[in-house]
């Protein structure tokens, strides 16, 4: 070879496609002295990925890490899809979370996000925005056994329902989706635990609640007979162990007798403005 001149290989290898390759990273050198070249090229599948967030968030794109050229590489992926080349037979990984993720708030994928490169790879990486909700349940007074509610969720971008305990456990959710627990849960006849948890709440941050479910019952007060007078106590729940005061008022040539309870909780007596815990 002439001395200073210049030498190359053909790269990629004939045979490469747009995929698949045969690649070496020094194809081409001068001449400087005597000596021996062997060339290694390098058996290489493209993989071509992207990934996409669901949920927004502050986040930071996803790495991809791989080896190409017999060197540990790492790469950014985009919004849009990117080309890089990885060894045959090497690992692969772009992490089921993104980087910026916390024990209470993350990013993450259902998807594989790791493999070997055994072939091409084409991808697009759906993350999940999530929020950590750590939720328990408690009962306001005695009595029952009360049902045991169940929490409804949304995670992955799937509905889920669980069953709550009164130990706090915790739940991802999908960032901006809706919970919900039931408002109340009957009992027996007249009888309710009814939820402090009013309307569907949504995971808009971490979070921890207790779903409080007060014990009541059903109060009914009325008349023997309409024509003697009214009750100014409306039909109504109670929580278990409020006062009441019942309160009768006779019509014109009539007078207040007595109560009559239509339970064993019920007051009976001959007080008109009687008191008594429900």
């Amino acid at each position: 070879v002439d001395a200073g001149s210049s030498y190359g290989f053909t790269n990629p290898l004939v045979g490469s496609t747009a995929d698949e390759r045969w690649f070496t990273a020094a194809p081409k050198g001068v001449a400087a002295a005597a000596g021996n070249v062997s060339e290694v090229f390098y058996h290489q599948y493209a993989l071509t990925m992207s990934f996409t967030v669901l949920g927004g968030g502050t986040y930071l794109n996803p790495r991809l890490n791989f080896t190409s050229l017999g060197s540990p590489a790492v790469a950014q992926l985009n919004g849009t899809r990117g080309v890089v080349w990885v060894d045959v037979g090497a690992k692969w990984s772009a992490g089921a979370l993104l980087p910026n993720s916390s024990p209470s708030e993350r990013w993450v994928t259902k998807q594989a996000a790791s493999g070997v490169a055994s072939a091409p790879v084409v991808a697009a990486l759906f993350y999940y925005h999530h929020y950590l909700g750590a939720l328990g349940y408690s009962i306001r007074g005695d009595g029952g056994p009360p049902p045991c509610p169940r929490l409804n969720y949304t995670s992955l971008g799937v509905a889920f329902l669980a069953q709550l305990n009164e130990t706090a456990e915790s739940y991802w959710m999908d960032a901006g989706s809706s919970w919900v627990t039931p408002m109340t849960m009957p009992g027996g006849q007249g009888e309710r635990w009814l939820s402090n948890v009013t309307s569907t709440m949504q995971a808009v941050s971490a979070f921890a609640a207790d779903v409080q479910y007060s014990h009541q019952f059903y109060l009914k007060v009325g008349v023997n007979n309409p024509a003697g007078g009214q009750v100014a106590n409306a039909n109504q729940w109670k929580d278990q162990g409020a006062s009441v005061i019942l309160n009768a008022t006779s019509a014109n040539l009539w007078s207040f007798a007595y109560w009559q309870g239509a339970t064993a909780s019920s007051y009976n007596g001959t007080t008109r403005l009687a008191s008594f815990t429900v």
